[in-house]
């Protein structure tokens, strides 16, 4: 009867934005009303949803997160809601692999080759991620600890940000699939990817096939208000 607003955790341009934004139009092509995006980036997307849960319960307000937001972010800090007492599951809608780029100015070819320059330059690589918690987060310390490394991990507000000062050389490394793009554009280059092979770059390897505890995928959801 009138419009729905969907909250999204992270700021614009990031993987949940690029996610959530292709269901809208058919669903507002579907049930007559619009479907209007509200950005609330910060802590981790702790932010979003904490704003989210304390939205009306009444049909038209509802938040869609990352995964990790809701299975990791409440064991590493304090966050102001109860994934299990405060948000209702509505749907599961996408699933997403992690990209592992290094900018071009990295002198390595493949995931080998960017371990033995890792290990020959402690502390001199940096990878860029949508903050504490999230995927990015969990997938840069997994490696460290799978290979050995000592990658150090800067947060950002969301993973445009992050995009952003990884196509500028400010960090090296990123682990997103919002780097798609730009990889096929030269701008970044692919050493490996979470989940399957990629049908689209058949001949970069998974992390399963060489790092099996640093190999996940992510996923994004829609969530509700309880009541």
């Amino acid at each position: 009867e009138r419009p729905v607003k969907i909250i999204l955790n992270f700021a614009p341009g990031g993987g949940i934005d690029n996610a959530m934004r292709p269901f809208t139009e058919p669903l507002q092509r579907l049930l007559g009303q619009p479907f209007v995006l509200e950005h609330k980036g910060g802590a981790s997307g702790s932010i979003g949803i904490e704003a989210g849960v304390k939205s009306p319960a009444n049909g038209y307000n509802f938040f869609a997160t990352p995964g990790l937001s809701v299975a990791v972010l409440p064991h590493i800090r304090k966050i102001p809601y109860d994934p299990f007492k405060d948000m209702v599951p509505v749907a599961y809608f996408t699933w997403y692999p992690m990209m592992l780029a290094v900018h071009p100015s990295v002198p390595v070819e493949n995931l080998k080759d960017f371990v033995t320059y890792a290990k020959a330059h402690p502390d001199k690589l940096s990878l860029g991620s949508s903050g504490i918690g999230t995927t990015g987060h969990l997938l840069s310390e997994a490696l460290n600890r799978a290979a050995g490394l000592s990658i150090l991990h800067v947060p950002y507000r969301g993973s445009a940000d992050a995009l952003n000062d990884f196509l500028a050389g400010v960090v090296q490394v990123f682990a997103d699939p919002t780097s798609a793009p730009h990889i096929k554009a030269g701008k970044a280059r692919l050493l490996a990817v979470t989940g399957k092979r990629h049908p689209e770059y058949p001949d970069v390897p998974t992390f399963g096939e060489t790092y099996p505890d640093a190999d996940f995928v992510g996923w994004n959801a829609l969530f509700a208000p309880v009541g």
